[in-house]
């Protein structure tokens, strides 16, 4: 770019069947369209699109540069343990900041996870939520859309996404993540090359809202943990909305500098092996 500013290009997946090229480029496209109406300084910064016209396959979506990676890649690899508690409360505050915004303009966004979550800069912690591709209006009554392990009770019930309370309850789940407090999921592995994988989908909301409720009992008077469990909160109309979990940050931004976590797991609790 002409500042010298660098960006980064997102391209569609390889792949011989041109059917399937044109549709992954016609929603990079969209993409482009939803990041373009957005602005907020924790939503992914679009900054253009490009496309060749004599091959309809070649085209990509140009946003801002996150040097820092996604989330999911930052917890497994430099945040054993658990994040650093300034760095959760900021990250939380800032996701959330984005998903008021969205949720003011009756928007959700459907897929909230560590993964969809870039990393600016880690010092101070400066995160933006990215994959818009999947932006719907709160009416949406479209497919399924989502990751599995992130979806709410409700969700899970109704086979069908229900809107902004299930994107703080993904939310609450990364969160988990942060503080490195995941329950385990239940595989049921068959086959001698473990291709046959049965997962507790189903059971695994319910178990992560008993488990944050347990996680609050034996953590009295953490503030961090309260708002997490509210976010996690199993029926809809008792859950944080994203204004409540961005107040509940506001409050802690310079609570936790320089101090640890030093959160007790409830007994009998199993981690999550990978995520």
């Amino acid at each position: 770019m002409q500042d010298r500013s660098v960006i980064c290009g997102k391209v569609i997946q390889h792949t011989r069947n041109p059917k399937v090229a044109v549709e992954m480029v016609q929603k990079l496209k969209h993409e482009g369209k939803v990041l373009g109406r957005q602005s907020h300084d924790h939503l992914l910064k679009y900054m253009g699109f490009f496309e060749d016209k004599s091959d309809p396959k070649k085209a990509m979506l140009l946003t801002e540069f996150c040097n820092g990676g996604n989330l999911d890649e930052f917890i497994h690899h430099h945040a054993v343990g658990g994040m650093k508690p300034e760095d959760i409360v900021r990250s939380l505050h800032q996701v959330s900041s984005a998903l008021e915004y969205l949720h003011q303009g009756s928007l959700f966004h459907t897929d909230v996870k560590p993964k969809n979550i870039f990393i600016r800069c880690v010092k101070p912690f400066d995160v933006v939520l990215g994959d818009c591709a999947d932006i719907q209006p709160r009416s949406y009554k479209g497919k399924l859309l989502g990751t599995r392990l992130f979806h709410s009770p409700q969700i899970v019930q109704r086979r069908a996404n229900c809107g902004p309370s299930d994107d703080v309850w993904a939310l609450g789940i990364s969160a988990l993540a942060m503080i490195d407090m995941s329950p385990k999921v239940m595989y049921n592995v068959q086959g001698p090359k473990r291709k046959d994988v049965n997962v507790d989908y189903d059971e695994y909301p319910a178990r992560c809202g008993t488990h944050a409720l347990s996680l609050r009992q034996v953590n009295k008077g953490n503030a961090l943990v309260t708002a997490i469990q509210k976010m996690l909160e199993l029926e809809t109309a008792k859950r944080f909305r994203a204004i409540n979990v961005r107040r509940a940050m506001e409050g802690q931004l310079d609570k936790w500098e320089g101090k640890t976590l030093n959160i007790t797991p409830p007994e009998g609790f199993q981690q999550v092996e990978f995520w």
